[in-house]
């Protein structure tokens, strides 16, 4: 086969796999009313499940387990404010490391998944999950710079003057000047 022809083939094959790319592709046309395999099983519009999940970690500011409601401040990296945020939590809401509202305290630290659900009365944001952050114990790493220890190293490494050697923070420069005068 000669190079012209095995180009006229590649060619035509590519120009057919394009053109038939767009007949067999996925259709993206409006669905059709009456049809009822189409939605069938799928979750009603505007029901929590059919919303976009959002997130948010932060600290809470207040509780109130009576009405279902929490307060958390958290970061917003978008405008680097914190802000503050309410949210609701139902029957639905999962909890993992508490039981309910009534085992998270003011101050405790929050993971919550939540939808923005439109009621009648205004949006409310719906917790689907509120994950108590355990409490960390903090521990000074060995070595750290910001101890004593961990800056003496770092001195000697640097040849700088510590507290083990006070003859040369002191001026001594190692040079015996009774020698020299002699």
């Amino acid at each position: 086969m000669s190079r012209i022809s095995r180009f006229v083939f590649m060619a035509a094959f590519f120009t057919f796999f394009i053109i038939s790319a767009g007949a067999f592709g996925q259709d993206t046309g409006a669905i059709e009313e009456g049809n009822a395999a189409v939605g069938e099983g799928l979750p009603l519009p505007g029901s929590p499940d059919d919303l976009e999940m959002q997130w948010v970690w932060g600290e809470v500011t207040s509780l109130n387990p009576a009405d279902n409601k929490m307060s958390l401040k958290y970061f917003d990296y978008e405008t680097d404010k914190d802000k503050e945020i309410e949210v609701v939590a139902d029957a639905d809401t999962l909890f993992e490391n508490a039981a309910s509202l009534d085992g998270i305290r003011t101050g405790d630290n929050v993971s919550v998944d939540y939808v923005i659900k439109n009621e009648s009365a205004g949006a409310v944001n719906l917790a689907r999950t509120i994950t108590l952050e355990p409490e960390e114990e903090m521990v000074p790493e060995e070595g750290n710079p910001t101890d004593q220890g961990g800056q003496e190293e770092v001195f000697m490494e640097e040849g700088n003057a510590t507290q083990e050697e006070p003859a040369q923070a002191a001026g001594d420069t190692g040079v015996d000047t009774e020698a020299v005068q002699e």
